[in-house]
């Protein structure tokens, strides 16, 4: 049991690692292989922080990934490289301790999405149709995503219909993701908070950070006491909160952020 915990929520792709269509800071470790090429990388710097954050007494990496379970494992840097016990993927859908899933935490999601499920199938039929099939893809029972060009039309459809249903629509630049919205990264820090202290894990105050590059990340990085994203998000941050508007390389920048200007390592 912890006193006093500082918890780091982050996101992974486009924040700690990178496709390797990306250029990124030498030196640079392959994070990642997919189908068996080399598919994205993290710097340096960015692991030898990690690793100073994970090993520190009353200090929580929580990578909190849209990620799907064989998704996720697929990075076998973080789980060689890194001492860490918990991970959100799925958007927070599912936890995962020591790299196995907590069943009462898939049950809770399951009812949770209950009302939305039905719509979700639904949007799934839609955008087989609008799509076809070899386009998309299902995140377990959680979310339905595809990669696509840009149709805003199709994306606006999607979001006049199926919103009134709990369904959130994000498009992020390649990939369309429908997902109920109850499955907010936001949401899944508020869970993941619940569930520390059922499991009585830190009796102090508990301090959260979050990190995250798009707008998919926003209610996390909103619903956390301190705040890195880049500067194109500045704009979508309560003027309230503690928040770090970074313009240089995002990951290298994160750490040094978290190294210098707060006081918790």
């Amino acid at each position: 049991m912890m006193k006093n915990l500082n918890i780091w929520f982050t996101d992974l792709d486009n924040t700690l690692i990178f496709s390797h269509r990306h250029e990124i800071p030498s030196p640079k470790l392959l994070a990642e292989y997919y189908q068996g090429r080399e598919q994205s990388y993290m710097t340096e710097l960015t692991l030898q922080f990690l690793r100073r954050f994970s090993e520190r007494q009353g200090h929580l990496f929580v990578p909190l990934t849209t990620r799907n379970r064989e998704q996720y494992e697929r990075i076998f840097l973080l789980r060689e490289k890194l001492s860490y016990s918990y991970a959100l993927i799925a958007n927070g859908a599912v936890l995962l301790k020591n790299g196995e899933e907590n069943e009462q935490w898939t049950r809770d999601t399951l009812k949770m999405i209950e009302p939305a499920a039905a719509h979700l199938e639904k949007v799934y039929e839609v955008m087989q149709e609008h799509l076809g099939r070899e386009h998309l893809h299902r995140n377990d029972t959680y979310m339905v995503y595809a990669r696509t060009e840009n149709d805003p039309a199709f994306f606006q459809y999607l979001e006049k219909t199926f919103a009134p249903h709990g369904i959130q629509v994000f498009y992020s630049g390649s990939k369309l993701h429908c997902f109920p919205a109850i499955l907010s990264k936001g949401t899944a820090v508020k869970r993941f908070l619940s569930f520390l202290r059922e499991e009585n894990v830190g009796t102090g105050d508990i301090r959260t950070i979050s990190s995250g590059d798009s707008s998919f990340d926003l209610s996390m990085l909103q619903e956390t006491d301190i705040s890195i994203y880049p500067d194109a998000l500045s704009g979508y941050m309560p003027q309230n909160k503690q928040g770090y508007a970074v313009s240089g390389f995002f990951s290298d920048e994160i750490c040094r952020i978290l190294s210098r200007k707060i006081p918790i390592i």
